[in-house]
């Protein structure tokens, strides 16, 4: 009787972790949170300035109680007290998705570990920059990375986002998070791209379902570098719809199909590109060419055999020029 008891009683456990295993494995592929993971980033702030609205103006920067230098000439734009008030909010939201995502991938809670640190460095804590902009037009933010200007950790805002405040203010928190993350680090072409999937899945409401789950997965750090596989299908899934070099990333894993030579990866672009086998051969001989001569003759001969398709499909000039080791003249204005 006791043996049959342990068998029934060890059919209910093992009944119960494969229910357990079936909702996990669900809640990893569509990004549900069960368990809410809870980060406050007041909360932490508080821990290194003493109060969070007191304010004052020092050097050419407004200081807040939490050592976020604001310069002054944003001023100019927008109230002291509203900018600041954005932007910590902006910070709890942003900080609070990275901690449920935590649970998916290492990412989460290593970025908020890296921007609290930010705010902790006495010596040179992290600033809004407003005065002057370089860049272009479009771009409504820029933010520093290691390394990149004496004047790191930043966040350098530009003249319209005065208006984006009141017309888009999500479009705004997504920006100013974006740009937070590169101060961690992160830059784009390079290793995993973290800082366009977190703005996407922390702020970006209209997302599709499937879309929503491969930008988080990539947001969370399910993958370990741009070479898994599944990581390129996650990154195209995400970016497929953005007409654009910045956002839609199939540079990115051409490069790092490139890197890798894998052919794998490179047929996954082809297959968001094109179905006709001749132009499929034609890019994959340019592929797999050994040398940067070869690769460039083959893709002069492509340009020139395949223009009146190229005049259709734009993208199929894209794969041939990034054998050329060139890209998209949008790059130059990316962020």
């Amino acid at each position: 009787m006791k043996k049959l008891y342990q068998i029934l009683q060890n059919s209910v456990l093992f009944i119960s972790l494969l229910s357990i295993q079936s909702q996990w494995t669900y809640a990893a592929n569509e990004i549900v949170c069960d368990k809410q993971i809870e980060f406050d980033f007041e909360k932490e702030i508080k821990k290194i300035g003493d109060v969070l609205s007191k304010v004052t103006l020092k050097n050419g920067f407004y200081q807040t109680g939490y050592n976020l230098k604001i310069d002054e000439d944003c001023s100019k734009r927008v109230k002291i007290s509203e900018l600041e008030k954005f932007y910590r909010a902006t910070m709890a939201e942003g900080t609070m998705c990275l901690s449920k995502l935590s649970q998916y991938g290492k990412l989460g809670n290593e970025n908020n570990a890296c921007l609290l640190k930010l705010f902790e460095d006495k010596q040179n804590p992290p600033k809004i920059l407003c005065g002057g902009w370089p860049f272009c037009k479009d771009i409504y933010a820029v933010g520093s990375f290691p390394g990149s200007s004496k004047r790191h950790p930043y966040l350098w805002l530009s003249p319209s986002t005065t208006q984006l405040m009141k017309t888009d203010p999500r479009e705004l928190k997504a920006t100013i998070f974006h740009e937070m993350l590169h101060n961690c680090g992160f830059t784009h072409s390079e290793g995993i791209e973290v800082t366009y999937t977190c703005e996407e899945c922390c702020f970006n409401k209209s997302l599709s379902k499937d879309k929503l789950a491969s930008a988080c997965k990539i947001c969370a750090g399910k993958y370990e570098n741009e070479y898994d596989i599944e990581y390129q299908k996650d990154l195209i899934n995400w970016s497929k719809d953005y007409p654009g070099w910045g956002k839609d990333m199939r540079q990115q894993v051409y490069m790092a199909a490139t890197k890798s030579k894998s052919l794998e990866s490179f047929n996954l672009l082809l297959d968001q590109v094109t179905q006709d086998a001749s132009e499929r051969e034609a890019l994959t001989l340019i592929f797999k060419s050994p040398d940067e001569n070869s690769k460039k003759k083959l893709a002069l001969e492509f340009e020139e055999k395949f223009k009146n398709s190229i005049a259709i499909n734009p993208k199929l000039s894209s794969l041939s020029k990034w054998n050329l080791n060139k890209s998209d003249a949008a790059a130059n204005c990316g962020n």
